[in-house]
């Protein structure tokens, strides 16, 4: 029975779902891996009454209410486990619970303990850490990404969202350099893109920020402030055509954008285009 959960526990790390599926559950242990890999697959869990008291049947009693009711059902009264093995796993489900029923926080903070409890699992570290930069949690994702880029210095993901808590720190010149690496992975990439150009303004270089923001303007939205800026680098590097196709198709104005709308106007009344204007 040791060595079927040891083998269940080892499929379900690295993500052997048919291996972990042919494993005869004997076990709740070998039964919650596989309710979990049924999850991740987005299928139907069929699971019996529980009635164990151990912690993986405990675990498997949330999954079970999670099915027959719901997820805001699954996340009361939680269980915390003593075994940090199962506790590590009571953490992942609570946080994907708490994913489904819309509870961010309470996601943060299982994913958080669930670090805290696994140091060495980078994987998760960096699922936290790009989590945490998608809801603009900069301060709370900059620990994790300070040891990941000295981990992983070359990696894609890792430098675009270290880039976004550099460029929030004010680091601009280390924000663009690893905006840089994650660019070079995947040069029409929008995030890194726009740090790389934001950063750019920031330390004068208004060519390299147009560079940037010529990859991946058609792509954002018309009332996308990289719009503007794009379209101000454009005419400020006389390209009135270009920049007039860009205002032309904006849907709504603000305050701001009377400086430059008037500047254009008035280079169009310069070249008789009254109508433009």
């Amino acid at each position: 029975l040791a060595l079927k959960n040891k083998l269940a526990r080892a499929f379900f790390s690295s993500e052997s779902w048919l291996a972990l599926k042919n494993i005869e559950p004997v076990s709740s242990e070998i039964q919650f891996y596989q309710a979990r890999a049924l999850m991740f697959a987005g299928d139907d869990i069929a699971i019996d009454s529980v009635s164990g008291d151990d912690g993986y049947s405990m675990l498997l009693k949330r999954i079970e209410i999670l099915q027959k009711e719901s997820p805001e059902a699954a996340l009361k009264g939680f269980p915390v486990l003593a075994s940090e093995d199962v506790q590590s796993q009571a953490l992942l489900l609570k946080a994907d619970i708490a994913y489904a029923a819309g509870k961010a926080e309470i996601m943060n903070e299982s994913m958080a303990e669930y670090v805290e409890l696994n140091p060495n699992d980078l994987r998760r570290k960096l699922q936290l850490s790009d989590i945490l930069v998608r809801q603009n949690k900069l301060e709370k994702a900059a620990p994790y990404l300070d040891e990941l880029i000295e981990k992983f210095p070359k990696n894609a993901l890792v430098n675009q969202l270290y880039a976004g808590v550099q460029y929030d720190k004010g680091n601009y010149e280390k924000a663009q350099e690893s905006a840089m690496i994650a660019i070079a992975d995947s040069p029409n990439k929008i995030a890194p893109r726009l740090i790389s150009a934001y950063s750019s303004m920031r330390l004068g270089n208004q060519d390299k920020a147009q560079t940037d923001l010529s990859f991946v303007v058609e792509r954002l939205p018309n009332d996308h402030p990289a719009q503007r800026l794009y379209v101000s680098l454009t005419a400020e590097n006389g390209d009135f055509e270009g920049s007039l196709d860009k205002v032309l198709a904006w849907e709504s104005i603000n305050a701001e954008d009377v400086p430059l709308l008037s500047s254009l106007g008035i280079e169009a009344l310069r070249r008789g285009d009254a109508e433009t204007a």
